[in-house]
């Protein structure tokens, strides 16, 4: 996510698209590997940096479901995510160790 995150507003939308844009062309898989620090509990909005992060997640997860191919969310807990995280997800797999 270093590379698609950028430091100026709209900058890691953009990014996001275009990374989405190249993946649908080459019909990739995408993995998110300790995916509940990117998707997990959402801030309050009140803060300035909470509010930005808020919207590229929510960027993120539109894009996601947007995407013809697969993605594939990797977890410590589920209940590490966010409700509306969850919700985005089509098929949820609970492996034990």
């Amino acid at each position: 996510m270093a590379l698609v995150s950028g430091k100026y507003i709209g900058e890691t939308e953009k990014n996001l698209l275009m990374l989405f844009a190249a993946a649908r062309a080459g019909d990739c898989t995408f993995f998110f590997d300790e995916a509940d620090a990117l998707f997990g509990r959402r801030g309050q909005p009140h803060q300035s940096r909470n509010r930005y992060a808020n919207m590229e997640v929510s960027h993120l997860l539109a894009c996601m479901h947007d995407y013809p191919g697969v993605c594939i969310v990797g977890v410590d807990s589920q209940r590490n995510l966010s409700p509306e995280s969850l919700r985005r997800f089509r098929v949820i797999l609970n492996v034990q160790k």
